[in-house]
């Protein structure tokens, strides 16, 4: 990577994603794989994935996924292809023409080093001239694999920016601004660490509960092998892959990069004390408020966590200082994810599904009587999480620091 960048911007006027075509994430090893590469250099890995079933019509939350499943890469390709030789394949039961399955935040760091090693030294950050904060390898990097249909709930990370990559096979990303978090209904149950769910099924919108949704502003973009996506703090993203042709692959890589914003950890630290006061208590024994339901961890001690709040909140500096939370450059020719219609973006994305009966109001009307009454101790509670509740906590937190 050259001394200079490539191209400076004024991180507010850039505050949108970004999508650069064809990058140099082609000269990486790993893109240049053939299938027979991908098995060959992570022929030990270990992977787990989540089973979704593809008619499903509800958000396709990880703790509500059919099972899951702890499956080698070639046992993944063999359910995909139909090929399937292995006796202790776990796929077997999962016709891929019904379902899709989703191997989802592998980073790989954590994985074993032998079992990762080739693929981490084939990823070449600096190379793609997206900022000066990326790592040299892959050794930040979280590794996604799934076949067609295969999808991530509407949300925004809490934390920094990203940088995606598409390895191969095609991924539909579908963004929102942060403008339009009153228009998405966010949620933090169930709860994952770092992310902060909508409520709206973007699929198959509820214009009854969620009538905001119809002034959302939308941004769609089909990502490609070799094509680099920004997308900038605090913006929304559902994520679906979108194609897995030719082999039965549809792979991304990415790397989330922290701000130097003390503040969101705070906000953060506050939400982790609220659930795990509250959700032990109040969780009935027939629902999971945890998306990840495997993940005891997410479960600590709230006298660690006041610790630990205690130990932002003392750190002034950055809390109180208005710091830069984009990149400092990017290539020259990125181009910026266009704004589309809902209606088209339906039309394009989602052709099967009748978009006049979802704005239709009497239809809507007439799921009223149809709704799942939701456990009030649950309504509550996501009252309490909901972010402008828990900044206005933090910044509260502050202010007694602050008169001490």
């Amino acid at each position: 990577m050259s001394d200079q960048p490539s191209s400076t911007f004024k991180p507010i006027k850039y505050n949108e994603p970004l999508i650069l075509r064809n990058s140099k994430v082609t000269n990486w090893p790993c893109y240049q794989w053939k299938t027979k590469d991908w098995l060959r250099n992570c022929a030990d890995l270990q992977l787990n994935f989540r089973i979704h079933d593809k008619d499903s019509q509800q958000i396709p939350w990880e703790n509500e996924a059919i099972t899951r499943i702890d499956a080698t890469l070639d046992q993944f390709l063999d359910w995909r292809n139909n090929k399937i030789t292995q006796p202790n394949n776990s796929f077997a039961d999962f016709d891929p023409a019904n379902f899709w399955a989703y191997s989802s935040y592998n980073h790989l760091a954590k994985l074993p080093y032998e079992s990762s090693k080739a693929l981490i030294e084939s990823i070449s950050w600096s190379s793609i001239d997206f900022g000066s904060h990326l790592g040299k390898d892959g050794s930040s990097s979280t590794l996604w694999i799934g076949s067609t249909g295969a999808a991530t709930p509407c949300h925004y990370d809490t934390y920094g920016y990203n940088i995606v990559t598409q390895i191969v096979g095609k991924k539909l990303w579908i963004l929102f601004p942060p403008s339009d978090a009153v228009n998405l209904y966010p949620t933090r149950i169930p709860f994952e660490e770092s992310s902060v769910f909508s409520e709206v099924n973007l699929c198959r919108p509820d214009f009854n509960l969620f009538p905001k949704f119809r002034e959302a502003h939308p941004y769609s973009v089909i990502l490609e092998p070799g094509d680099v996506l920004y997308v900038p703090h605090h913006w929304w993203h559902y994520v679906k892959c979108y194609d897995d042709q030719p082999d039965g692959l549809c792979i991304s890589i990415n790397q989330w990069l922290p701000t130097d914003n003390t503040f969101d950890s705070l906000c953060e630290g506050v939400t982790s004390l609220l659930i795990n006061t509250l959700f032990p208590f109040y969780q009935p024994d027939d629902e999971n408020w945890l998306n990840d339901s495997t993940d005891d961890s997410l479960l600590n001690d709230p006298s660690m966590i006041i610790s630990l709040i205690g130990k932002l909140s003392s750190n002034q500096s950055n809390l109180c200082s208005k710091i830069d939370r984009w990149i400092d450059y990017i290539p020259e020719n990125c181009e910026p994810v266009q704004e589309i219609d809902y209606n088209q973006l339906m039309a394009k994305y989602f052709p099967d599904v009748d978009v006049k009966s979802i704005h239709n109001k009497q239809d809507c009307e007439n799921k009223i009587g149809q709704q799942t009454i939701e456990h009030p101790a649950k309504s509550i509670i996501k009252c309490f999480l909901k972010p402008n509740v828990i900044e206005l906590i933090s910044k509260n937190i502050l202010d007694e620091i602050r008169r001490d």
